[in-house]
């Protein structure tokens, strides 16, 4: 039982046994992760990274104390993907006017699977999609007066996606040039 993400524990239970001679056994376990032997001989386990995308497993082992045991293994149980937890907003840089390349850092994402982080960007004018999936961003006469900010989003390769908006800035207005 329990919720099986990484960094919760699972617990088992012994289950029903009897014994013809009466005797009362006593009960050792050993969880597996497939076909690996995991964590120490206790009724509970934390699961770690490692164990991410796996499924779980323990043997009930019970003893009667005389030389009689026999084990006996819970159904499966799969650790379930974590998504990717974002602590730091993505933040935009470089020269705010039109015609200025500005770019954008991800931010800082963890993942308590281990999963290794790709990262899809969408940038937004007053809302409304421009830009490619890229994390730079050329600003043009059509986002003159407009708030610009961009959507990070990570993604951990299985199934986990989480995103992230950037604050909005607001495009410097241009003077107006003489040119004679």
């Amino acid at each position: 039982s329990g919720t099986p993400n990484v960094g919760n524990s699972l617990s088992a239970s012994t289950g029903n046994w009897t014994d013809a001679d009466g005797d009362t056994p006593t009960f050792s376990y050993q969880w597996k992760s497939g076909s690996t032997n995991i964590g120490t001989n206790a009724n509970g386990y934390t699961l770690t990274a490692a164990e991410a995308h796996s499924n779980i497993t323990v043997v009930v082992t019970a003893n009667d104390g005389n030389g009689g045991a026999t084990g006996a293994t819970s159904a499966m149980t799969a650790v379930a993907n974590t998504a990717p937890v974002n602590s730091v907003l993505p933040l935009i840089g470089g020269v705010v006017s039109v015609g200025n390349v500005i770019t954008v850092s991800t931010g800082s994402w963890t993942d308590v699977d281990g999963d290794t982080l790709p990262y899809s960007y969408q940038w937004k004018r007053s809302g409304t999609n421009v830009g490619g999936n890229v994390a730079n961003y050329t600003l043009t006469l059509d986002d003159a007066h407009s708030s610009i900010s961009v959507v990070v989003t990570a993604g951990d390769g299985n199934g986990g996606t989480t995103s992230a908006t950037s604050a909005s800035i607001m495009i410097a207005n241009s003077a107006p040039a003489n040119t004679k």
